[in-house]
């Protein structure tokens, strides 16, 4: 069994450290909010958060608290830890009728290694995320891209998909080497 270990307060800060200039990157180019999640027990907490550059804002705030069920941001964390923390979290939280159905689709993102989300957690909003993990296995957090349903849709979809995977393998090896 394979026990998940939440990074003490210095860890977080440096891995704020090591993504923020990639995040900077993200959101200069995309032009999109940008988030950098982790697990904190049951929920998920926003480590940063970046605006859009557009007047059109979402719900997520640094230091925020979120639902591990709900969006791309929580849903790339809770489909990527040790498998008995995530059935715990299901089996105590969603109602049984429903948990096939998510622990599906919590395989699909762990196996495509990304998540993507529509109108969640704000309506209209899409919400685009990939694993930064330790090892290649072990979840340290979630990096994220969220912006209108209008704007991000077709091709950029694809395109987000794969700076977000590269960027979070980068942020990866960056604490690996740190």
């Amino acid at each position: 069994m394979t026990s998940y270990v939440i990074p003490a307060s210095r860890h977080f800060e440096t891995l704020v450290s090591m993504a923020m200039p990639i995040m900077q990157e993200i959101n200069k180019e995309t032009g999109e909010s940008v988030n950098l999640t982790v697990v904190r027990g049951a929920k998920v907490k926003v480590l940063a958060h970046l605006e859009s550059i557009y007047n059109l804002k979402y719900s997520y705030v640094e230091g925020q608290t979120l639902d591990i069920f709900k969006g791309a941001s929580s849903k790339i964390l809770l489909a990527h830890l040790p498998f008995e923390h995530q059935q715990s979290l299901v089996e105590s939280d969603i109602p049984g009728n429903r948990q096939a159905a998510l622990r599906e689709e919590l395989a699909e993102i762990k196996t495509n290694g990304y998540a993507v989300t529509s109108s969640e957690v704000d309506e209209n909003a899409i919400g685009i995320s990939a694993p930064i993990l330790r090892g290649g296995k072990y979840i340290i957090g979630g990096l994220s891209i969220a912006g209108p349903i209008f704007r991000i849709k077709g091709d950029k979809v694809d395109v987000y998909i794969k700076r977000l995977k590269e960027a979070a393998s980068d942020i990866s090896l960056m604490l690996e080497d740190g």
